[in-house]
């Protein structure tokens, strides 16, 4: 591990946006099969297009671009910086842009809870 404290950091934004998201899910889902449909078709996809089992530099430009737009790709890096001491994306950028998610994902659900509750 090269760098413990961006380990931590990034399994903690990590973990808070998978937790916002799921609650989102929750929020939103009448039965099981609306929670298995965010898990099969939103979550698979950007696991495959985040860099999880390859490095994004191998993908064709294009794909490189969208691939950006994918908060995956910023939690992966951040992990593979922290354990290997490199990264597709700038650690800070990853950091910067969790942050922004997370808060992001936190006043959606602020928004619904506060409509929902009126």
């Amino acid at each position: 591990m090269t760098h413990w404290w961006a380990v931590c950091l990034f399994t903690f934004f990590s973990s808070l946006v998978f937790s916002l998201a799921a609650l989102i899910n929750g929020l939103f889902a009448r039965n099981f099969d609306e929670v298995a449909f965010f898990q099969n078709f939103i979550l698979t996809p950007l696991i495959y297009l985040g860099g999880v089992f390859y490095s994004i530099q191998s993908l064709p430009p294009a794909w490189q671009k969208v691939s950006l737009y994918n908060p995956l790709v910023y939690m992966v890096n951040g992990f593979r910086y922290g354990f290997f001491g490199f990264s597709d994306v700038n650690p800070g950028i990853c950091l910067v842009i969790l942050t922004a998610f997370t808060v992001i994902l936190g006043w959606l659900i602020c928004i619904y809870l506060k409509k929902v509750s009126v």
